[in-house]
């Protein structure tokens, strides 16, 4: 049998967005299975029943990560995305406006305007500005999208062993590792 090579997002995608693996027909184990009500009917006809063997191979693999590495590997690759790293964006002070959309004034104690009012925000490359969000939000952005690629490394080098994948050759993700430390302002989030 022919064996293909495909990048570790692009085998993530099939397995999840294409196959469906996580919603196959019988699929009942994992964390909260003992929680789970058992008198609700579910419709059979919602649910995939063949699934690739590859793709099972692979969603055992995904649910050994840390859950929070799982959940930003089956959400991205459901939605054929990578996380949000925030690209070009940079901390900056904004001004708060009043109940007019004018600046609003700050006043020292005898009703002089001593300056304006002003908050923290993260301008987005393309200009756009999201008062209310800075630095903590921003890393945390960053962190997301490095444990996400984290998870791809790790994905990679499990499933990349000629045994285990029947048709498939894994190779490491073309993602980057921080592209922010790159300078790199446009955003690669959507891969198809």
């Amino acid at each position: 049998m022919t064996r293909t090579l495909i990048d570790i997002e692009d085998l993530l995608v099939w397995a999840y967005k294409h196959q469906a693996v996580d919603e196959a027909r019988g699929h009942v184990a994992g964390p909260g299975v003992a929680l789970m009500r058992w008198d609700v009917a579910v419709d059979p006809c919602a649910a995939v029943d063949d699934v690739h063997p590859d793709a099972w191979t692979v969603h055992a693999h995904v649910r050994m990560l840390s859950r929070v590495q799982a959940g930003l590997v089956i959400a991205s690759a459901k939605t054929a995305t990578r996380p949000d790293w925030m690209p070009g964006a940079k901390v900056v002070m904004a001004q708060v406006l009043n109940g007019r959309g004018g600046p609003a004034k700050l006043y020292d104690d005898n009703r002089n305007v001593v300056g304006h009012r002003v908050r923290v925000a993260l301008e987005l490359a393309d200009g756009a500005v999201l008062v209310g969000l800075g630095a903590a939000e921003l890393e945390q952005a960053r962190a997301m999208y490095s444990a996400w690629r984290a998870a791809l490394v790790s994905l990679a080098d499990a499933l990349s062993k000629p045994a285990l994948m029947e048709g498939y050759d894994v190779v490491f993700p073309c993602a980057l590792s921080e592209p922010w430390k790159m300078g790199l302002t446009g955003s690669i989030t959507k891969r198809y």
